[in-house]
């Protein structure tokens, strides 16, 4: 069996589960931080208003919202056959990934949330003079959507691409 993707597919997985994502992660991570923070001229590692809550919240919200979104719209296209079907075989390992897209945005954003949490809160407190300011917050949420987005939109949308299993 030949597990070479088509050009079709591969321009798909690029542009459509890549870098689209991450782009607007980007600019949503962005965006949301200096609307929330930008009024602040110190912020603090915990608290009310606090980098840690904010990155907290980020690791579980993030995996679930692009999920959804990546997830529906990987759906439309491979439905309306913009994108070719790929064989379940060439698409095994995602065999632990559910098909419904709720289940697998909230199993994304569980696994994100224990995983990569701890993992930023470890960068957080040992890479970072605190309080922080604005400028540093923006460049670590756009860090965070450049880190996380890429491999939560391929999860997220892979599965959407496999030919029905008969």
């Amino acid at each position: 069996m030949d597990n070479t993707l088509t050009l079709d597919q591969r321009h798909f997985i690029a542009t459509d589960l890549l870098l689209a994502p991450l782009v607007v992660n980007i600019l949503v991570a962005w965006g949301l931080a200096w609307l929330i923070f930008s009024g602040s001229d110190a912020i603090v590692l915990w608290g009310p208003a606090s980098v840690g809550e904010d990155t907290i919240a980020t690791t579980f919200t993030m995996p679930l919202i692009n999920t959804l979104i990546v997830a529906t719209l990987t759906r439309r296209a491979a439905g309306s056959g913009r994108i070719p079907r790929v064989e379940p075989e060439r698409l095994r390992g995602l065999g632990w990934l559910p098909d419904n897209r709720l289940l697998r945005a909230l199993l994304l954003a569980a696994i994100s949330l224990c995983t990569a949490g701890p993992i930023a809160v470890v960068v957080l407190t040992n890479g970072f003079d605190f309080p922080m300011d604005v400028q540093t917050l923006l460049i670590w949420k756009v860090a965070m959507a450049v880190v996380m987005a890429p491999p939560l939109s391929l999860l997220a949308g892979l599965p959407e691409i496999r030919a029905p299993r008969p």
